[in-house]
């Protein structure tokens, strides 16, 4: 009776466990997904403050010429 109880409550701790670290799984899936588009948002950012530069740059070697 006391061995059937002790394998019930194991049987329930590993499905717990499982449980949480599947929900732990999707977690950490959620943040890296998120995380990613954040970067790739900041890469866009980046290239077009780097594509204003550019031009920036060369509008200014251009007006330099002039005067």
């Amino acid at each position: 009776m006391v061995n059937d109880a002790i394998d019930v409550l194991r049987d329930d701790v590993e499905i717990s466990l499982r449980n949480l670290h599947v929900d732990m799984i999707r977690q950490f899936q959620a943040q890296s997904d998120e995380i990613n588009k954040l970067l790739q948002q900041q890469k866009t950012a980046l290239e077009g403050v780097m594509n204003e530069n550019k031009s920036l740059r060369e509008e200014n070697e251009r007006l330099k010429r002039v005067y």
